[in-house]
């Protein structure tokens, strides 16, 4: 709950909110689709230097420091049929991308480039 707190901001740069619930750190980001704003973002994590990564509706993945700082983004290969819901950052430090909307899973580095993808379509394994 505070993480989506953070991203549900309406201002530049991290900022401690006076009118939300004292367990809100800090929150960061406004609406739109320039660098450090989000198009409805639709999931969140950390990786395992602290920094913070958001999908948004926009198809992009955007990295911050824990403070709020923007540090870089990229886009998914594909997003006609729709966006991504969902990230996690494995122990080896690769992005996982839930990417619903074309029924696979996407792989990416570090530093956003696309490793592999995994899943399609259908009722059975994979």
């Amino acid at each position: 709950m505070v993480l989506l707190a953070i991203v549900a901001a309406v201002v530049p740069g991290c900022k401690r909110p006076g009118d939300l619930p004292e367990d809100v750190v800090c929150m960061f980001g406004q609406m739109g689709l320039a660098p450090g704003q989000f198009s409805y973002p639709r999931a969140i994590t950390v990786d395992r230097s602290g920094r913070v990564l958001v999908v948004d509706k926009a198809g992009r993945i955007q990295r911050f420091t824990a403070d709020g700082t923007y540090l870089s983004e990229w886009l998914m290969p594909e997003t006609a049929a729709g966006k991504p819901v969902g990230l996690a950052v494995h122990p080896d430090g690769r992005i996982f991308v839930a990417d619903t909307h074309y029924h696979r899973v996407d792989i990416f580095d570090d530093d956003g480039h696309l490793l592999t993808s995994f899943g399609h379509e259908g009722t059975g394994d994979g």
